[in-house]
């Protein structure tokens, strides 16, 4: 039964005009454009026994990045009283 005051989740509408000073994200790769595009790495930790999760996007995979991002793992789980 569909609600009649609720839309359709199932239906999509039509992307509207491209904004004025800028290309489709596409378009712009396309065309060879490499401004604004780039990766981040999400760096995760979870407690294996209560699941608690603590996760940061950082800009690299580099040694002193990993080692920052697990100090502050372990100071935010040993804060929540899980020993590390």
């Amino acid at each position: 039964m569909g609600d009649a005051g609720r839309p359709d989740p199932h239906r999509h509408q039509a992307a509207g005009p491209v904004p004025e000073g800028g290309l489709p994200h596409r378009q712009r790769l396309a065309e060879g454009s490499t401004t604004g595009v780039g990766f981040d790495k999400i760096h995760v930790a979870v407690d294996d026994a209560t699941r608690l999760a603590y996760a940061k996007v950082l800009t690299d995979e580099q040694k002193p990045t990993v080692i920052g991002f697990l100090s502050r793992a372990v100071t935010c789980f040993n804060g929540q009283g899980i020993e590390c």
